[in-house]
């Protein structure tokens, strides 16, 4: 494996950053539900979002997806981390994340 220089990992992260920010529902579920994500994966990306401070919003995706779909390899303590988190910055709709019900737009 080729390993990276500190420009390219910078720029992959930025690029990262655009993604989850426009990332829906739909695609926070579609990838909890590929085979090779798992707990450690799911831990993972969750303390690199806290680290890149990411925005609420991109928090609430993941946790709306986990509240409603319960993906049985996420330990409940991970999936209130991201309620949590998404509940951390003022994103003017406080109620969105907690909201099983909550819709983003996007068709499951």
């Amino acid at each position: 494996m080729r390993t990276l220089s500190a420009k390219q990992q910078h720029e992959i992260e930025v690029c990262l950053i655009h993604l989850l920010a426009a990332a829906s529902l739909l695609d926070a579920s579609a990838t909890l539900e590929k085979d090779y994500f798992s707990q450690a994966t799911l831990s993972f990306l969750y303390s690199w979002m806290v680290k890149s401070d990411l925005d609420s919003s991109a928090f609430a995706i993941f946790a709306v997806s986990l509240r409603r779909f319960q993906f049985k390899f996420v330990d409940v303590s991970l999936e209130q981390s991201f309620i949590s988190r998404s509940l951390d910055n003022d994103t003017g709709n406080e109620e969105a994340p907690m909201n099983p019900d909550f819709d983003d737009g996007s068709e499951l």
